[in-house]
């Protein structure tokens, strides 16, 4: 657990506000500004490959027997997320946890969120150096769960449709 972070002068304690610090800190350094972008060339002589039509299919909201049927097609055999629940605990408490399942699958792709990891509590902090006291001396990982498993077989399973007409064999 991260007691204290440095945000600048200031030294942050409250868990809330680093909680806060460090989504902040990630989504202004995964995200670009448009402003400061020059118009490249390889935009310029680049096909567009993907209509609006393939991209609205793409980031559709899935159906919630899609859901379901993403979720057992996952090998029930792996080995459990770090909550500790594997493929085999969701589909045999499906009728229960089903709701939960659908809930957070439709919030990923209704709100685009890249940095889900922070909302679901699966991101871990690592220092670069020994007493790391600022967030940009540490390296964020998160460890994938269940929900991402279901969240990559949808997309997997939707990209696969479309991989043939915008990759070539050359």
């Amino acid at each position: 657990m991260i007691t204290s972070l440095q945000d600048g002068e200031q030294v942050l304690i409250n868990q809330s506000q680093i909680s806060h610090h460090v989504v902040n800190f990630y989504k202004n350094f995964f995200c670009t500004n448009i402003v400061l972008q020059e118009p490249l060339l390889a935009d310029e002589v680049t096909p567009k490959l993907i209509t609006d039509y393939i991209n609205a299919l793409i980031t559709l909201l899935p159906s919630h027997q899609k859901i379901k049927a993403a979720v057992f097609a996952l090998n029930k055999d792996t080995a459990p997320g770090p909550e500790g629940f594997g493929a085999f605990f969701f589909q045999h408490y499906w009728d229960i946890v089903r709701q939960d399942v659908v809930n957070a699958v439709l919030e990923f792709f209704s709100t685009s969120l890249i940095l889900l990891g922070f909302n679901s509590n699966i991101i871990a902090l690592l220092p670069k150096i020994s007493n790391a006291t600022s967030i940009d001396l540490c390296r964020a990982i998160t460890m994938a769960n269940f929900k991402f498993k279901v969240l990559s077989k949808i997309i997997v399973d939707r990209l696969a449709k479309i991989v043939p007409s915008i990759i070539f064999e050359e």
